[in-house]
């Protein structure tokens, strides 16, 4: 019997809409399932659209599109579009039939960026909103 490896550590205290498919990225990397996290990491732009209100459910948008209304909005930088933008074309690679399919390694650089960009995004903003409930005393 082979056993998935353990799941790799992950971030605490995002949304749970956002936990989700994080989450499920993570087990699909436990799974040395790459179609699966790469799509999955995809999808999480789309989450993270949804949460930062530049895009609703059944959106019928391009993941680009949502990155670029990200950038319009000033919610994410050039650095931070083009880590966005690697994600989705490794994502468009596991959700489709193309010359490069993922691999583990890629994988891992994008769960790298990923966190990156969500720990100086939506965590960031948490953080914010809990310093000024607390100076507020609220």
């Amino acid at each position: 019997t082979i056993l998935p490896a353990a799941k790799p550590k992950s971030l605490t205290d995002l949304p749970p809409d956002i936990n989700r498919y994080y989450q499920e990225a993570l087990s699909c990397i436990a799974s040395q399932a790459p179609n699966g996290a790469a799509t999955l990491f995809r999808k999480l732009i789309h989450q993270i659209s949804i949460y930062h209100q530049v895009s609703v459910v059944n959106d019928m948008a391009r993941p680009m599109e949502m990155v670029q209304k990200l950038e319009e909005k000033g919610l994410v930088n050039k650095t931070l579009s083009e880590a966005l933008k690697a994600i989705m074309y490794l994502g468009d690679d596991g959700a489709h039939v193309k010359e490069n399919e993922p691999n583990m390694e890629q994988i891992n650089i994008v769960k790298d960026l990923m966190e990156s960009f969500l720990e100086v995004t939506v965590l960031q903003n948490l953080k914010i909103q809990k310093l000024e409930r607390s100076r507020n005393g609220t």
